[in-house]
């Protein structure tokens, strides 16, 4: 887990590196104006790394919760499972 969490600090220092600053001379641009400074325009480096590091977590989550989880509870021993279940959650 400190892996994925490493991975996710590293993804979230990336994406908000660049930032940006507008001119405020339209409405449209005065809405807009909190997510590009803050945020930065969208590239497509950062919303690639964006959507790799969800669909990575995504992933790992539905994995974990409903084909490994069920393959361990079928395949074994009861307190086995339990002390693996106990160190994962």
């Amino acid at each position: 887990q400190i892996f994925r969490a490493s991975i996710m600090i590293v993804v979230a220092a990336l994406s908000l590196g660049s930032r940006t600053v507008m001119n405020n001379s339209s409405e449209e641009e005065e809405e807009s104006f909190f997510h590009t400074h803050f945020f930065g325009k969208p590239t497509n480096l950062r919303v690639f790394l964006h959507l790799f590091s969800f669909a990575s977590f995504f992933g790992c989550s539905m994995w974990v919760s409903f084909v490994a989880g069920l393959v361990m509870f079928k395949n074994m021993p009861r307190h086995d499972f339990g002390r693996l279940q106990a160190k994962l959650f």
